[in-house]
């Protein structure tokens, strides 16, 4: 049985409006993940280090390509499909700082804390309105 809801549409619009709709915002996020991946690399020779802007911008690719080509009406499972992508996303900016804020040295320490800090500002901006949205949003706040 396929569900249809309006405001699975209203809420793909209102996530191309967010996300995407300011261009030099999504862009300077993927040129600061990059700067700092390859900083981080200088600092610690981590090949991990390298790999993180590559993950980070695959999956924002992904979240867009996929956010841009839904309809104003949405499947239910479209949401799902659109919740599990940016769960994604958060895993793929997050697991590097997480990396660094557990580390030992107190300098990759601080790098971490404010890129954790600043991945949580961004989750709170987004203000997800869909409960599924909000279920993975808690879920990478807990972890």
């Amino acid at each position: 049985m396929k569900r249809f809801d309006s405001d699975y549409g209203q809420e793909f619009e209102r996530l191309k409006k967010m996300e995407f709709a300011d261009r030099f915002e999504p862009a300077t996020r993927l040129v600061a993940v990059c700067t700092a991946g390859s900083l981080i690399w200088i600092y610690t020779g981590w090949t991990s280090a390298l790999l993180w802007p590559v993950y980070y911008a695959a999956a924002i690719f992904a979240h867009l390509f996929y956010i841009m080509k839904r309809k104003s009406v949405a499947r239910y499972r479209e949401v799902v499909i659109s919740a599990l992508l940016f769960t994604n996303l958060q895993i793929a900016f997050a697991w590097l700082p997480l990396l660094l804020f557990f580390s030992t040295n107190q300098v990759l320490l601080l790098v971490g804390g404010p890129l954790i800090f600043a991945q949580l500002l961004f989750l709170v901006r987004r203000s997800d309105t869909l409960r599924l949205y909000s279920y993975t949003r808690r879920i990478f706040v807990i972890a």
